[in-house]
């Protein structure tokens, strides 16, 4: 199944979580936790936590995370978290019940380092690897809701037009021609 495919079926959502250390009783931001979100199908009626269902969930984000992740080696490293056999329910997803997977973006070397450019980077084409493939920041929408906005304001005027129409078809009274004796198919004994 494509990657498309399993975003649409599972309804992926991400958001991003800074990952903070104590140095030196400094709070300190080193990374990042970049958290993928997929929900039951909508026929599934048995969501148990850990149940086979949410085990698919979690394949699915698996594969969607394994395809984000950069190729060549670079400063920083990536983990991908494993499958905890729970469900979470996020009130921005109208508490939909959700499997979540978590990428960590940290440094290679010196973990205990500030975040800078190169996991920034990666946050970013993560991002929008994520959005190529139709996963949606935060919460889950069908269509881009702008495009879908903009698209029925522009058939306004047409929808308006139509509707005018039907309502002085209506206005007429409907008569019932009938139809004469001749034409009417012969009765066979």
């Amino acid at each position: 199944m494509e990657l498309k495919e399993l975003v649409q079926r599972f309804r992926v959502c991400w958001k991003v979580w800074p990952e903070y250390q104590y140095v030196k009783d400094e709070k300190r931001q080193i990374g990042y936790q970049l958290e993928l979100a997929g929900t039951h199908e909508p026929w599934v009626d048995d969501q148990g936590p850990g149940c086979e269902h949410c085990q698919r969930i979690y394949t699915a984000l698996r594969q969607i995370a394994e395809w984000i992740l950069p190729r060549e080696r670079r400063p920083s490293m990536y983990e991908i978290g494993a499958f905890d056999r729970s469900i979470r329910y996020w009130s921005l997803h109208e508490r939909r019940p959700d499997v979540i997977l978590t990428v960590t973006i940290l440094h290679r070397e010196g973990s205990e380092r500030a975040v800078d450019e190169c996991e920034d980077r990666c946050l970013e084409e993560m991002e929008a690897d994520l959005t190529t493939i139709g996963a949606c920041r935060l919460r889950w929408t069908t269509q881009d809701e702008s495009v879908e906005k903009w698209r029925l304001k522009e058939m306004e005027p047409r929808l308006r037009e139509i509707a005018s129409q039907k309502d002085q078809v209506h206005a007429e009274p409907l008569r019932l021609i009938p139809q004469p004796r001749e034409y009417l198919p012969e009765r066979k004994p």
